[in-house]
């Protein structure tokens, strides 16, 4: 989740638009690239999304970031907001209940500097639409501590993730006061794993003090070593992984399907 110009939350994977939309083929905002407005991005010119309001980027259209994958969806839908990724959860799900959602709020320090307080808009925003549906079906990210404790703090009763991208991160959020204050942790592959498939520890010491783990990304075409990206995810269950992201849900449906089936 990011936060348009207008104060809105929409669904993309970055503060800048230039790899996910078709901004840089609209002349009319040809005017609008400029250099990084944080630290995180320095030496980098994009189209930043704080620089659109809701409506303007209503008229981009999504592309497909990743060089070699189909293309075939390229400029055939918007740039949707937090609401209507609630409105399809529950177009998706059954008996009234939506399917599951995982927000993650990107580089919520730099837009609470812009005057955007994502923890309350991402908490207001579903109080008013997770209507009659499980708290818990809703699991709140980020990478920043700060905003980690704050929405602990909020008490809306959905799980919070804190995101590390490595070790020193995690044992970075460790040390803020209070830590941890968050149910779950997502991690990488690298933090639960040795090369050889033997634990790293991390997800027995996070068990013990009834924290989740959550790994990220497995992709059929971007593999961890060698072997097929599936060696990974069932090393990573068998581990004791609660669950993984991947961008090939099929793979991630059939491994776990595998290695639940009584036969195999």
């Amino acid at each position: 989740l990011v936060v348009t110009k207008d104060g809105v939350l929409v669904d993309r994977h970055d503060i800048y638009l230039s790899t996910t939309t078709d901004v840089a083929d609209r002349p009319e905002f040809a005017g609008r690239k400029r250099p990084a407005p944080d630290e995180a991005h320095a030496g980098m010119e994009d189209w930043w999304v704080a620089d659109f309001t809701l409506e303007e980027l209503k008229t981009l259209r999504a592309r497909q970031p990743f060089d070699g994958r189909p293309k075939d969806y390229d400029g055939q839908f918007e740039i949707p907001t937090f609401e209507e990724v609630i409105e399809t959860a529950y177009l998706l799900g059954q008996d009234g209940q939506p399917v599951c959602i995982y927000p993650e709020a990107k580089a919520p320090a730099y837009h609470l500097e812009l005057g955007h307080d994502m923890v309350e808009m991402i908490a207001s925003t579903l109080a008013d639409k997770w209507v009659n549906a499980d708290p818990a079906s809703v699991f709140i990210q980020s990478f920043e501590p700060p905003f980690v404790k704050r929405m602990k703090e909020r008490n809306t009763g959905h799980p919070i993730i804190m995101l590390a991208g490595d070790a020193a991160a995690y044992e970075a959020a460790l040390a803020h006061e209070g830590a941890p204050f968050w149910d779950g942790a997502g991690v990488t592959h690298a933090m639960i794993a040795n090369p050889d498939g033997s634990s790293t520890g991390f997800i027995e010491r996070a068990h013990e003090i009834g924290i989740a783990v959550h790994t990220w990304t497995y992709r059929d075409d971007a593999p961890f070593g060698d072997a097929p990206v599936e060696e990974a995810m069932r090393t990573a269950l068998r581990l004791g992984l609660d669950g993984y992201f991947t961008d090939f849900p099929a793979t991630g449906r059939r491994v776990i399907d595998d290695l639940t089936d009584p036969d195999q």
